[in-house]
């Protein structure tokens, strides 16, 4: 079994069917790929990844820009059996240092710009950079063209990707998720969302993690859904690529939502879409409420983490507001209640095809999450008589910021030893706009006149080192870190300040 498979076939049944419209900033069509387009694009990348000598089994690095060679280099690298390593552009170059010598790649292919900065910011590592602009049919590529349709074969067990999570640790942690995984979460969610080639789907999202790209764009591609392919997000040119495109399908933060409705006007209207998803942060019950009566139209909760992929959703036809909505078909879910906890909260645990085997060289942390043929999420919630999902907090520490993770003790490691700092402490704080912006509390013991240098250092450094999103949006200075009896940190004080 191979994901790829199915798809390159789709692409072949319907050479002339348009695949992918990419749209400009101002929401109007820059180009039009038909199915053909992307499968000679596939079948080029397949070249190249056999001149760079890449195996199946082999890991390679994929950072694409959002073009044609989005879904072709990942189309090519998992038809061609490696696993992809999808690398945030955004990061800063010690982040991106750390997840390319954790991932293990000897390859890594990206747009021109990334491939062409990090060739340099990283030449002491052993590493092939492959650019979009480099790519020329080699010899012997029309031969390739017309076989790339012979996927490698694979019994489904092999990793089709290697994504990232920093958990609680502040270390990147690899998540592998198989392609038997991957194509049970892409069936469950294409039969619960009833998703076909009728669909449309504007897609905003980015596309290197588990929402953008294995949502996004894999399970669209599987589906035969025509992707229109915005340069990012942006609510004014998303409003306007609805109103003139009229794709039935848009798939989002809760951040994102928020700002359309700020952003719409008078005659705004959503009336083609049918489907509104919702994921990777909170849905607020309020926010889904004001999105309805503006657009008429439900937001599609649902509920997963990088280490499940998509465990529980809501159906169109069935919604309920403030859940995430039912397992998926070959999943369980059950609560391990804390005792004397209320309505049956407890530990959200899960079994299922699409959970991964382990975080990679973390025994530990494996151990941990793993008990008794169960995953733990660390997520806390309970469900109702009907089966339905409520997810009610998190006991891990993770802030999300617009739908993004960010881990405390990364921050922390980047920002505890700038001048001036005695401890400091990083928070997720309440925001109406992103859900929840990353705070730090600042202990010093300089003159409270010092204290504005001291932050201007705090936001140089976390400018330095750390992606946009995760640095800290406040900094307040403290006289002490609050802790419990133990003489343990006490977060949840510190949000209370």
């Amino acid at each position: 079994m191979n994901i790829a498979q199915p798809i390159l076939a789709s692409l072949r049944s319907e050479p002339t069917r348009v695949v992918l419209s990419l749209l400009s900033e101002d929401a109007s069509v820059a180009r039009d790929f038909t199915a053909a387009d992307i499968s000679r694009r596939v079948g080029d990348w397949c070249s190249r990844f056999a001149a760079a000598g890449l195996q199946a089994g082999e890991r390679i690095a994929l950072s694409p820009s959002r073009g044609l060679d989005l879904p072709a280099m990942h189309l090519a690298a998992l038809a061609s059996g490696l696993t992809v390593v999808p690398f945030n552009p955004a990061l800063a170059d010690g982040e991106r240092r750390k997840l390319l010598c954790a991932s293990g790649v000897r390859v890594a292919a990206a747009s021109t710009a990334v491939a062409t900065e990090c060739s340099v910011a990283f030449a002491d590592l052993a590493l092939t950079w492959l650019a979009e602009s480099d790519l020329e049919p080699a010899a012997g590529a029309a031969k390739q063209r017309a076989s790339v349709d012979a996927a490698v074969d694979l019994n489904g067990n092999e990793d089709a990707l290697l994504l990232f999570t920093s958990g609680t640790t502040g270390q990147p942690k690899g998540v592998p998720l198989s392609h038997a995984g991957l194509a049970a979460n892409i069936a469950a969610l294409e039969e619960l969302w009833q998703r076909s080639p009728a669909d449309c789907i504007l897609h905003v999202l980015p596309a290197h993690h588990f929402h953008g790209l294995v949502l996004g764009v894999y399970a669209s591609l599987t589906a035969g859904c025509r992707i229109l392919l915005a340069p990012g997000f942006d609510p004014r040119a998303t409003l306007d690529a609805i109103a003139i495109h009229e794709p039935n399908t848009i798939m989002g933060v809760p951040t994102m939502y928020a700002r359309m409705l700020d952003a719409a006007r008078a005659n705004d209207t959503l009336t083609s879409l049918r489907l509104a998803v919702s994921g990777s942060a909170p849905l607020p019950d309020a926010l889904a409420e004001r999105f309805h009566t503006r657009f008429g139209i439900e937001l599609i909760n649902r509920y997963g983490l990088t280490e499940t992929g998509i465990i529980a959703a809501n159906s169109p036809s069935q919604p309920r507001r403030g859940s995430v909505g039912r397992p998926l078909k070959q999943t369980e879910i059950r609560i391990v209640a804390n005792p004397g906890a209320a309505h049956e909260c407890g530990e959200i645990c899960v079994r299922s095809p699409t959970v991964t085997r382990c975080y990679e060289g973390d025994p530990q942390s494996t151990a941990d999450a793993f008990r008794d043929g169960w995953f733990h999420t660390g997520d806390l919630g309970h469900l109702d008589e009907d089966g339905y999902l409520y997810v009610v907090g998190r006991s891990k520490e993770l802030i999300i910021v617009g739908g993004s993770n960010v881990v405390p003790g990364e921050v922390e490691a980047v920002l505890a030893d700038v001048d001036g700092v005695v401890e400091l402490v990083v928070v997720g704080l309440a925001h109406d706009d992103l859900g929840e912006i990353v705070a730090a509390f600042v202990v010093s013991r300089a003159p409270h006149s010092d204290y504005a240098a001291i932050e201007a250092r705090l936001r140089q450094a976390a400018a330095k080192d750390l992606a946009k999103y995760k640095q800290p949006r406040e900094y307040r200075f403290v006289e002490e870190i609050p802790r419990n009896a133990m003489g343990k940190l006490d977060r949840a004080r510190l949000r209370r300040l």
